[in-house]
């Protein structure tokens, strides 16, 4: 029961990991928002006049890509497990070898506050398109 409890808890972890960037670097929030593309245009979403446009396109490669990133981890998460090793989650604090597990609090925090950044970012890019939208339809009717 506590290996499962383990395995989700990095399942969890992981699976957030793959939403961020998929460079781990530190970046400061001023180049974060710099670069940031809006979720809403990576997935194809556009509007105009009140009318929501989705390139299906843009849409299948985003969900794609995620889906192979996912994949991904996914198994080198379970190659690792299988090893009693844990490295893929090295990044956000936990770690395990040889059956020892680590963790380092303070890189959980900031792997926390990242997650929580990118959270924060992807709900305003969905609260400013439906602004976008709702701004549309009542300047058209």
């Amino acid at each position: 029961m506590k290996s499962l409890f383990i395995i989700i808890l990095i399942s969890t972890l992981s699976f957030a990991n793959v939403i961020q960037k998929d460079n781990n670097k530190s970046i400061s929030d001023t180049k974060i928002e710099k670069e940031h593309i809006s979720i809403v245009k990576k997935i194809g979403f556009s509007s105009k006049d009140g009318i929501v446009s989705i390139d299906t396109n843009k849409a299948k490669n985003y969900f794609s890509d995620l889906g192979n990133n996912i994949k991904n981890k996914s198994k080198q998460l379970s190659v690792e497990l299988k090893s009693k090793t844990l490295k893929i989650t090295k990044d956000i604090g936990i770690e395990l070898d040889k059956g020892s597990l680590s963790i380092d609090l303070n890189k959980t925090k900031e792997f926390a506050d990242r997650v929580g950044k990118n959270i924060k970012i992807f709900t305003n890019d969905i609260n400013d398109f439906t602004k976008k939208l709702k701004a549309e339809i009542n300047g058209s009717i």
